[in-house]
């Protein structure tokens, strides 16, 4: 991915009322991306063989990328976002899950390239649901994978509508993630947005996955053997988050004691 031109602008019957229009330049040499191999040929592992049969697909594209330069007219004010990082995923199929927690964040402020990305779900699968999860934190420019697949396990520790805590373990690794967000029943359209999604009893997109992408904070601690054989330790939080918190919370938290 060398870059993006975008332009939106709503149109008449829209409940948007946002316009963006502008380009952005990325280094392309900065991605990192989501390892592949003939057994895991992207984020969701050797599920992804059967992508035709689950409802629900997930991909990441980018980690993390430097962004050279670009303006984006956002309701016709300009945002230079030179300088800035970014992240790429992609959803596609004919539903999403019934109960999730996911976020994004970036930690660049005490590491230029440390990335989050987390999600843990009841995944619909041919009319059942299945608990699993997908995790991947890069630092210092390697990125340490966690997932269901990989018999990796996580473990929620508390959970409610604005807050999330999770302890993630796998291969040597201990990762502790706490995600907050503002009330949801406090808002003023300055820090959630509901976005749509499909949903497999209309067949249509729905408006209905609250997001919030202002005042969301993620703290994560980690730890790893290097290797020369010590074991390191991490700890950072950042306010450059995007949560979603959804669902029938108690049954997912009953998924992953």
């Amino acid at each position: 991915m060398h870059g993006i031109e975008v332009d939106i602008t709503p149109q008449p019957g829209d409940d948007a009322t946002v316009s963006i229009k502008g380009s952005l330049e990325f280094d392309h040499a900065s991605h990192h991306r989501w390892p592949r191999t003939l057994l895991q040929p992207g984020v969701m592992g050797y599920l992804a063989y059967a992508s035709s049969l689950l409802e629900c697909n997930h991909g990441v594209m980018s980690m993390h990328f430097d962004i050279k330069s670009g303006v984006l007219a956002i309701n016709g004010r300009d945002v230079d976002f030179s300088g800035g990082h970014g992240y790429v995923e992609k959803d596609w199929g004919l539903n999403f899950p019934q109960n999730w927690i996911w976020t994004q964040s970036h930690f660049t402020s005490t590491q230029p390239t440390s990335s989050l990305f987390l999600s843990v779900a009841g995944v619909p699968l041919m009319g059942l649901t299945m608990p699993g999860f997908i995790c991947g934190f890069l630092h210092e420019g390697t990125l340490h994978t966690f997932a269901t697949y990989k018999f990796d396990t996580i473990s929620i520790l508390k959970l409610s509508a604005e807050f999330a805590s999770v302890v993630i373990t796998g291969s040597g690794e201990r990762l502790e993630v706490n995600l907050t967000r503002p009330p949801l029943h406090h808002d003023e359209g300055h820090h959630h947005a509901t976005l749509y999604a499909p949903s497999v009893a209309t067949k249509q997109m729905e408006k209905y996955v609250v997001e919030t992408l202002a005042g969301a904070s993620a703290s994560v601690a980690f730890w790893w053997t290097s290797a020369a054989g010590a074991v390191r330790e991490f700890r950072g939080a950042s306010n450059v988050t995007g949560l979603e918190i959804m669902g029938d919370l108690s049954a997912l938290r009953g998924m992953f004691p």
